[in-house]
């Protein structure tokens, strides 16, 4: 009579194929399985543990891969479908880089639809010579004991493009003249400590020479943000990139805003090398045509190559808009 749980016996009566789930002995015989490599035939091969051997490294043909994290050449490249849907990316800067943010407003007036106007709460009049300089206040509180601002500091690039700042105490409305001499274009001007009120009382004016002469390069306006309240810093939508500097620029959020409604405004990034020279500025980013608020986050980074300046500019659709811009970036060396 035959056994339900074997199917197959050699010619001494010794199961060899048996059902899933029956005991076998230690000893019991087996078939060996084979295959064919298109000619002749091969038999299936085992580790010593009795596991089917796969050969990956031929198979890969390379060394097999290993768990952890490994340097391209020896690493198996991914290849995404062809319909593969889109996927979300977070740009990240390098490692080694240094980031930053500018940020900007500029209140238009009257008769200013379609002009061109560089992002900037205050006027900034660009020098391409280094020189000693000079800084004051409008409001005697902006001093070393004051409620205001008590020290600022420059940031500021050589007119060779080497990248420095002076931290420089006020004394009010008196003109206090910079240690360094070659200053020349200027990044910021930030309020770095300050009495009670917390930031700068009244217009805090860097000088194109010493003693309060010369003209003004630029100043800490009163009032852009927040009226009545000094800006503690300089409201510029510009960056200056050191020589031997890349930068990258990742995100632009621009906006228009007046007192009526369908209020529009086109914004762009231009680009210099500089000293500037004879050299023209570059559009560097897309054209942006805005009605209130846009954030511009950018898949393919604005990529500038110092030594440059970079300038955010905004066109009014009307009259009485207040144009706003701000960016990101990080840059490393070239």
């Amino acid at each position: 009579m035959k056994s339900p749980a074997v199917i197959l016996f050699d010619a001494a009566g010794t199961a060899m194929a048996v059902q899933n789930g029956v005991i076998l002995s230690p000893v019991a015989p087996a078939l060996l399985l084979a295959g064919s490599d298109g000619a002749n035939s091969r038999f299936l091969k085992t580790a010593t543990d009795g596991k089917l051997h796969v050969d990956l490294q031929g198979w890969y043909g390379s060394a097999v891969p290993t768990v952890g994290q490994k340097v391209m050449a020896q690493s198996i490249p991914v290849t995404f479908a062809s319909n593969q849907t889109a996927l979300p990316v977070t740009l990240a800067a390098p490692a080694n880089a240094t980031t930053g943010i500018d940020a900007a407003v500029l209140q238009l007036g009257g008769a200013t639809s379609g002009t061109v106007n560089a992002v900037r709460a205050t006027p900034y009049n660009e020098q391409t010579v280094g020189a000693q300089r000079s800084i004051s206040s409008s409001s005697a509180s902006d001093t070393a004991a004051g409620v205001g601002a008590r020290t600022v500091r420059i940031e500021y690039l050589t007119s060779a493009g080497v990248a420095l700042t002076e931290t420089v105490t006020l004394n009010g409305v008196t003109p206090v003249n910079t240690v360094a001499t070659d200053i020349c274009y200027i990044e910021h001007i930030f309020v770095v400590t300050a009495g009670s009120t917390g930031r700068n009382v009244g217009t805090i004016t860097l000088f194109v020479a010493t003693g309060g002469g010369g003209g003004v390069i630029g100043t800490i306006g009163v009032g852009s943000l927040v009226t009545g309240q000094g800006d503690s810093r300089t409201l510029w939508a510009h960056h200056y990139i050191p020589a031997g500097v890349t930068a990258q620029f990742y995100t632009l959020v621009v906006s228009a805003e007046s007192g009526g409604s369908g209020t529009n405004a086109t914004y762009f990034m231009r680009a210099v090398v500089l000293p500037q020279g004879a050299n023209a500025e570059k559009l560097v980013s897309d054209v942006l045509l805005v009605i209130g608020p846009l954030v511009r986050q950018l898949a393919i980074p604005i990529t500038v190559v110092g030594f440059a300046r970079t300038v955010v500019y905004g066109v009014p659709g009307s009259n009485n808009v207040k144009l706003a811009a701000s960016y990101d970036f990080s840059e490393s060396l070239t």
